[in-house]
């Protein structure tokens, strides 16, 4: 009983925070559909960004991460203890919030640039300190 109320729990989790969440707390909204030849499409959409709350941007983009970090450490610490059958429910609820973290981060230009400029920041750093290491070697 307890391994199906966490995969329905989850899956009301999931179907909330897609369908009601994201389009009333940050204008977002993606959905995927399967065309008649059979080929799957993602959709995403968006209302402008810069109206929505920063509030309520920083709380469903923090949910969203913690949600995903949690499932995520909870697999690998069943994993790690041989709890097999819970491993696989904290799998896929990690691939339930995947999949919701993915379609909402597709949707969203603000947290594309943020991780954009997060990675050209990160790279910069590495590259100075290459540079450091070889001039101190030198």
């Amino acid at each position: 009983m307890i391994y199906l109320s966490v995969i329905l729990l989850g899956s009301v989790d999931f179907w909330i925070t897609k369908n009601v969440s994201g389009r009333f707390l940050v204008g977002l909204r993606w959905w995927n559909e399967v065309k008649k030849d059979g080929k799957e499409v993602w959709i995403f959409e968006s209302k402008n960004e810069k109206i929505e709350s920063s509030s309520d941007k920083s709380i469903f983009w923090t949910s969203l991460y913690v949600n995903g970090g949690g499932w995520a450490i909870l697999f690998l610490f069943k994993l790690i203890t041989l709890s097999i059958t819970n491993a696989i429910i904290a799998f896929t609820m990690l691939i339930f919030a995947g999949i919701n973290l993915y379609g909402f981060f597709k949707c969203s230009k603000d947290q594309q640039g943020k991780l954009n400029k997060l990675g050209t920041k990160a790279v910069s750093n590495l590259a100075r300190e290459g540079i450091r290491n070889i001039g101190n070697q030198l």
